[in-house]
């Protein structure tokens, strides 16, 4: 049982497929199947799904949230959440935070492999109906932010987000950073772009922070079954 009355853990998945293409290490995607089976586990051990406004007024102290919650993180916007994710998380209900290369919309993981799709403009705006999803920014090209030279940390960040605004029309307010890569020049621009939150991967609840600029998230993948999977969750409650 956790020590900290309220807090979040937020959980980061990457691709979500049963067949996956180039680099096929498992800490590189997740099946459908252990995805499922993470969610009943949550569910199982009581955890509370929420979805981001919920999270967002977690943070601000804007409201009460249920003892045991937790928010879910897709990172590189990929096809196939729409195709395999979207029918799970509707069945159970849960809720989920989508994070795009602004640049790759509709194209495939060109900072990768290259062989994985990419969520379209007309599967967002589907997508974007549901109160289900929201969807945040990963830069505009998935470069390492800490290399970019100033006029590339803009349209990394800034006209990344001006174009993606222009796709969902609503204000992005969520930054996965590419590679878990970040500094105070990547944290100045965002504060720039007017987006009050980023996610870096780390091992920690989600509880009262000194930056919104650094909310811990917990990757979880195809090499975490059941013992593996418990283990990381309950390394968080304590």
């Amino acid at each position: 049982m956790s020590k900290i009355k309220e807090s979040v853990i937020a959980i980061k998945y990457p691709n979500v497929t049963f067949n996956p293409k180039g680099n096929k290490s498992k800490n590189r995607y997740i099946t459908p199947k252990l995805l499922e089976e993470h969610i009943l586990w949550l569910l199982d051990w009581r955890y509370n799904p929420l979805t981001s406004d919920e999270f967002k007024q977690f943070l601000f102290q804007e409201v009460d949230i249920p003892f045991k919650s937790f928010i879910m993180i897709f990172e590189g916007g990929y096809k196939n959440i729409k195709q395999y994710a979207h029918p799970i998380l509707k069945r159970y209900k849960i809720p989920a935070l989508i994070f795009l290369v602004v640049n790759h919309i509709g194209d495939y993981n060109r900072w990768d492999n290259g062989e994985e799709q990419i969520l379209s403009v007309e599967d967002i705006s589907e997508m974007n109906k549901s109160t289900m999803f929201t969807f945040g920014s990963q830069s505009k090209s998935h470069k390492n932010l800490i290399k970019c030279s100033p006029e590339e940390l803009n349209d990394e960040i800034i006209r990344a987000n001006a174009l993606l605004e222009e796709v969902l029309r609503y204000k992005v307010e969520y930054f996965l950073y590419p590679y878990n890569k970040y500094n105070s020049r990547v944290v100045d621009k965002l504060y720039e772009a007017q987006v009050p939150m980023a996610f870096v991967e780390r091992t920690a609840q989600v509880t009262n922070l000194r930056s919104f600029q650094e909310i811990p998230c917990i990757r979880m993948s195809e090499k975490d079954k059941y013992l593996k999977f418990l283990s990381k969750i309950r390394k968080l409650e304590y």
